[in-house]
């Protein structure tokens, strides 16, 4: 039971980044903005992916 709990935790926020992706393009929100490899939230804070980074 555990692991499940977790499990829906996970998958709770990645719906929940993907809304936000999708609504920042389709609605003008400007709360998280870029791609999967690299992301700007609030504008402010960088988001990347490491293994993305490391490749370049």
């Amino acid at each position: 039971m555990k692991n499940m709990k977790y499990l829906l935790l996970r998958r709770t926020t990645q719906i929940g980044i993907l809304f936000l992706y999708f609504a920042a393009n389709a609605y003008g929100w400007h709360i998280l903005e870029g791609t999967f490899g690299t992301s700007m939230l609030f504008g402010i804070i960088p988001l990347a992916d490491p293994y993305n980074t490391l490749q370049v």
